[in-house]
């Protein structure tokens, strides 16, 4: 019998990340409103940056890796995804958790050019 898929993976393990990635660090982000405005109108597309970093003033200290559900972002493991696109995908999420506030705020801070 031949084995299919991924079974020369061996049993699947846990994932451990250092403990130094849940220590936050400031970082400069869009703001709640920033965002509101650029997605309101027609002119913002998802691979285009939202604003110059010079313009951005608001801070806010998060760590430096974003939960983001794998199902949100399927298509990404083979090219790279926009951080705009991803914030549209979690934006269809209605419970509002600290995860998800989390990683909408790590993806404005991607949106900064």
């Amino acid at each position: 019998m031949t084995k299919g898929g991924a079974d020369h993976l061996g049993t699947p393990q846990v994932l451990v990340v250092p403990d130094t990635i849940q220590k936050k660090v400031p970082v400069k982000t869009l703001a709640d409103a920033t965002i509101l405005q650029a997605f309101r109108g027609d002119q913002q597309t998802v691979d285009q940056p939202v604003a110059p970093a010079r313009e951005v003033t608001t801070e806010k200290s998060i760590m430096p890796i974003a939960p983001v559900p794998a199902y949100m972002t399927f298509n990404g493991f083979n090219a790279d995804l926009d951080a705009s696109m991803v914030y549209e995908r979690l934006m269809g999420i209605q419970d509002r958790t600290p995860m998800i506030d989390h990683a909408l705020t790590f993806l404005w801070s991607c949106m900064i050019r």
